[in-house]
């Protein structure tokens, strides 16, 4: 029932909600996975939703008064969201491992994971050719500190 669902059901239409009126994510990212100009649109969409609830965060971060506020943001560098923070961590593991979490959180086959990724993989973007304050390679399962506040879309 969210603005940013409205606009989705007004782009791809009613075919990609499931019977209860929720997003079909399975059958959208096929869409979109297939589909570059499809795929554009539907970033363009959350995007923008992300970036406003992102704004929110930090403010209330601000209002708060806490020392530091993490965005979890897969897109920070190539959306230009970089330009709005203090500092950027890079955060890359090999691509085997970035496979293996995302078959075993999504149920998905090897070659689906594979023509996502190939979809919307910045991860060719090395430290030296962006903007990163701080590389980090994580060989182990990412942990939050309850010292920072997250915002993960």
């Amino acid at each position: 029932g969210s603005q940013g669902l409205q606009q989705v059901i007004d782009v791809f239409g009613r075919d990609y909600l499931t019977i209860d009126g929720e997003l079909d994510r399975q059958k959208i990212a096929q869409l979109v996975f297939e589909n570059k100009a499809a795929l554009g649109q539907l970033e363009s969409i959350v995007h923008t939703y992300v970036r406003c609830e992102a704004k929110k965060f930090l403010e209330q971060c601000r209002r708060q008064n806490f020392s530091a506020a993490v965005l979890d943001v897969p897109l920070l560098i190539e959306c230009g969201w970089y330009k709005e923070v203090d500092l950027v961590w890079l955060v890359a593991v090999d691509e085997q491992t970035q496979i293996e979490r995302a078959m075993a959180r999504s149920g998905m086959s090897q070659q689906e994971v594979e023509v996502r990724i190939a979809a919307v993989s910045y991860t060719h973007l090395r430290a030296h050719e962006t903007r990163h304050d701080l590389v980090c390679r994580l060989l182990l399962e990412k942990k939050k500190s309850t010292n920072f506040h997250f915002y993960s879309p």
